[in-house]
């Protein structure tokens, strides 16, 4: 579990490692855009393919080949402002090989989640298919320059969900998902809801683990006339099931949790949970980052130690006065598995132990 826990510091700690950077090949200028989304997928045939969305202007795509020249053969038949009054909700490369472009479009009577496949040799729309169609808008987001459907997709197996709102006025309303294959093949559908009427659960992060299930981290909220209380859950939906199954994860009571993420680790098969834990110290409140491990495929919890980020505090203490501690906590965790990281944590074990 420590070569696990390095792993995630090591790959918070790479942006501030300095390096020579050597330009190995450069495309045509462009123009830079100045407003809206911009995306850039590097394909597995060797080209690169640059999107950018704004909802005034829809869609405008840049295919460059391996020798990074633009490929200038865009069908002209296809307007892409048409996609515009969207939400540009993901984009990456499909198990085919191909881009997958997703949009969220609430131009329809019912709020439609839209896959568009764009060929990886030509730069063009080979296939636009709506995916999902919800029953009306999420008005919980209706002040929010945001999406009602949310993608998470794996970055190992390509595999990716779609969680979505449902109308909550039913009597088994809540929110639906979808798991799927890298290919578009739906592997599981199943609805969500609270895991009872009077507690409300706050979703918080999912992690898709290939074509094997999907791991949903939430919070669960009751309030009673005692008090409050606050209790972890992680949701799991096997392959082909059709509901899910809930597990309590028990923190030390002292623990304020007030948002995390989970990430996936292929190499270990573990779950890696990353918390902000406020603490009170001195009288004053305090964030700190806590790491979990879950074990697959019997969920067993372990408890890490508290992470300090020292390198991190000393320059916040340099930069803003010696009252003044680093209180944050990180926002995304990769996992970097070649041979030359494993071998470099290898060494700072031996050091550490």
């Amino acid at each position: 579990m420590k070569q696990t826990m390095i792993l995630c510091l090591l790959a918070l700690c790479v942006g501030t490692a300095r390096a020579q950077f050597t330009t190995i090949a450069e495309s045509p200028a462009f123009q830079e855009p100045g407003d809206g989304n911009a995306r850039i997928l590097q394909l597995s045939n060797g080209n690169t393919l640059f999107i950018h969305f704004t909802p005034k202007q829809g869609i405008q795509l840049q295919l460059f080949d391996r020798q990074h020249r633009r490929i200038d053969t865009l069908a002209p038949v296809t307007d892409w402002k048409s996609y515009k009054n969207s939400h540009l909700d993901a984009a990456f490369e499909s198990g085919n090989g191909h881009a997958a472009i997703f949009l969220s479009d609430r131009s329809r009577k019912h709020p439609a989640l839209r896959r568009l496949t764009i060929s990886a040799e030509s730069g063009l729309l080979t296939e636009d298919t709506i995916i999902a169609e919800q029953e009306k808008v999420d008005l919980r987001k209706k002040t929010l320059a945001s999406s009602d459907y949310l993608i998470i997709r794996d970055p190992h197996s390509g595999s990716y969900a779609v969680w979505m709102y449902f109308d909550t006025e039913e009597s088994d309303g809540g929110y639906q998902i979808v798991h799927y294959s890298a290919t578009h093949r739906e592997i599981s559908r199943a609805r969500f809801k609270n895991f009872d009427h009077t507690a409300p659960f706050r979703y918080w992060d999912m992690a898709v683990i290939g074509e094997e299930k999907l791991c949903i981290l939430g919070m669960e909220e009751n309030k009673g006339v005692e008090g409050d209380s606050a209790v972890m859950k992680l949701a799991t939906l096997d392959s082909g099931m059709v509901f899910f199954k809930f597990h309590d994860l028990r923190f030390p009571a002292e623990a304020s949790v007030t948002g995390a993420f989970v990430k996936y680790n292929p190499q270990s098969r573990q779950l890696l949970l990353l918390q902000a834990v406020k603490k009170t110290e001195k009288k004053s409140d305090k964030i700190i980052t806590r790491s979990s491990i879950v074990q697959l495929p019997g969920l067993q919890v372990s408890f890490a130690k508290d992470i300090y980020f020292w390198g991190v505090n000393q320059k916040q203490l340099e930069a803003f006065g010696s009252e003044t501690e680093y209180n944050g906590v990180p926002q995304n965790v990769f996992f970097d598995l070649m041979a030359a990281i494993v071998s470099c944590l290898k060494n700072w074990t031996t050091i550490s132990a």
